[in-house]
Order: structure tokens, then sequence, then C-alpha cells
């Protein structure tokens, strides 16, 4: 699952979400989450996916104490200015 939101495999990760095969705050290598690796990697559909469940903690830290809300925010706001 973390590997096809890092990769940016949208329709996998939403198939995986929707049959509940995904833990959206399940922390691998380094602690990184699904949404870490989506953000860090700029996989914007996939983060969108991922902001949408009501169980994601978008406040997980990854080995690097990095919260990647800064970079969401960077996402979205590029996405409403260009």
């Amino acid at each position: 699952g973390g590997c096809a939101c890092r990769n940016g495999h949208r329709e996998i990760a939403q198939l995986l979400l929707q049959r509940g095969e995904l833990d959206v705050n399940l922390q691998g290598q380094y602690n990184d989450t699904a949404l870490i690796c989506a953000c860090r990697e700029g996989h914007r559909e996939i983060v969108e996916l991922l902001l949408q469940r009501q169980e994601l903690d978008v406040n997980l830290q990854n080995d690097d104490n990095n919260i990647y809300i800064f970079k969401l925010v960077k996402m979205y706001t590029l996405k409403v200015f260009f």
C-alpha cells in the first residue's frame, strides 16, 4: 500500500483504500507514512485520496521529525495559483 502511494500508483492506492487494505497511519521504514511518501514525491492525486480518510493522522512524524503538512500547503497553494 505504501509503495503504491510512494510511487504514484493512484488506481492501486484507491483500490486498497476501498478494500480497507491500506492502513493510512502505518509507519514503515524511517517511520514514513503513506501521506509522507506521497507528499515527498509530489503525488497530489494520492495525497487527495489520503486526505479524504477520517482515520488519517496528519501529525505523524518520520525519523527526521518532518511533518509534511508544510509540503501539503505548498502543493495546494501552487494548485490554487497556477
